[in-house]
């Protein structure tokens, strides 16, 4: 059962307010969630550049990641990659382990949407800015 007491829970995320959140500079949903697993949509503005953070998980905990609309590029410790355009290319895949540093920057001309899933739950105050 999900933490709701029922089988399946269909949210639509259009009726959930969105939050701003300041300090990571996106604009995002918490979805509801369970022990095992929680999950999170949002977005990052034309212009700006997510904060570089870290997030302190368990050593097997991961954090996945789809982004499914815009054009980005992804900064991770040393690395930067090439941009992915979701237009051209199709939604991206990522997948990050815990304690790594990231960042995604918005290089298109519309809002960088995502789709994130935390394995275990999401809790608060594991986030790290660097």
């Amino acid at each position: 059962m999900l933490g709701n007491g029922v089988g399946v829970e269909v949210v639509a995320i259009d009726d959930v307010p969105w939050e701003d959140f300041a300090e990571e500079r996106i604009r995002g949903v918490v979805l509801p969630g369970s022990g095992m697993a929680s999950a999170s949509v949002g977005e990052i503005p034309v212009g700006l550049s997510q904060a570089r953070h870290r997030h302190h998980r368990p050593p097997t905990g991961v954090e996945l990641v789809l982004v499914f609309d815009g054009a980005f590029r992804l900064e991770s410790c040393d690395v930067v990659t090439e941009v992915h355009d979701t237009r051209v290319r199709g939604p991206v895949f990522l997948e990050i382990g815990s304690g790594t540093v990231t960042s995604i920057q918005n290089c298109g001309e519309v809002p960088v949407r995502f789709f994130s899933v935390f394995a275990p739950s999401f809790q608060v105050g594991e986030i790290e800015y660097c």
